[in-house]
């Protein structure tokens, strides 16, 4: 058989054929496996890095703004304005307008409503970099 993942080939894996194993005198089943570490190792460092859930609190604001993009691009545009924003959901579309709801939290301590505001008011900046 063979190891992937979409396209990928990592690897073979499969019994060795038994009148091999019986030149060599070996009476049981024997298995192996080719593998490619090189591109094995390049797709682990794909791999997100583990994050511990936080033990504060979490708070979550909406956001109603003209669509101003895909929500793929606002969604990476929040992220990349708040180091508070751990999370970033579609809520609802009306003809030209999009509702996120973003949700903050702290991994230090708890969020003040105030200091989750802020957050918010860096993604709002933060849009306006978003291209149609």
């Amino acid at each position: 058989g063979t190891i992937s993942s979409g396209d990928e080939l990592y690897g073979y894996f499969g019994q060795v054929a038994p009148q091999f194993c019986r030149n060599l005198k070996i009476e049981k089943p024997v298995y192996a496996a080719e593998l490619y570490f090189e591109r094995l190792m390049m797709a682990a460092r794909k791999m997100p890095v583990y994050k511990a859930f936080s033990q504060y609190a979490h708070i979550t604001l909406d956001l109603t703004f003209k669509k101003i993009g895909s929500y793929t691009q606002i969604k990476e545009r929040a992220f990349v304005a708040s180091e508070k924003l751990i999370s970033v959901a579609l809520k609802d579309t009306y003809k030209d307008t999009i509702t996120l709801r973003f949700v903050f939290t702290d991994p230090a301590k708890n969020l003040t409503e105030q200091e989750a505001l802020e957050q918010l008011e860096k993604i709002k900046i933060g849009m306006e970099s978003v291209k149609k």
